[in-house]
């Protein structure tokens, strides 16, 4: 069974009050590269909301302890910068996102209507 189709009719079903999506990392809806994990991400919280779930979206752009990996190109101090310089990227802090999640899942139990679909969240905008 797709991603898309299992999680959201076990979350209605089971009556739960907000439903967060497992999104955390890439703006799905603001993505222009069209990759496949966008498209299904967001029939995912499509069928969410068509079955009446408050359905909550967390970006946040890339974790810092991800970025600091030789697989982006970060060797200790030496980072290799491969754009132009005009290149804008967010990156976030586990301990930032968990806190501000935690708070958004407080504040849409108290009120669902009180909280939107779509929330950003990072710990700086750096340009490359």
């Amino acid at each position: 069974m797709a991603f898309s189709s299992f999680y959201p009719p076990k979350a209605a079903e089971a009556e739960i009050k907000v439903y967060f999506n497992s999104d955390f990392g890439a703006d799905y809806d603001a993505a222009t590269w069209g990759a496949a994990v966008c498209e299904d991400n967001q029939a995912h919280v499509a069928r969410a909301r068509a079955l009446g779930l408050k359905t909550i979206s967390i970006a946040n752009g890339l974790f810092l302890p991800f970025l600091r990996t030789p697989l982006m190109g970060v060797n200790g101090s030496e980072w290799q910068i491969t754009d132009d310089g005009d290149a804008r990227l967010a990156v976030a802090d586990l301990y930032d996102t968990g806190r501000y999640t935690l708070r958004a899942a407080i504040l849409a139990f108290q009120d669902p209507s009180g909280v939107p679909d779509r929330l950003r969240v990072y710990s700086d905008m750096k340009t490359l």
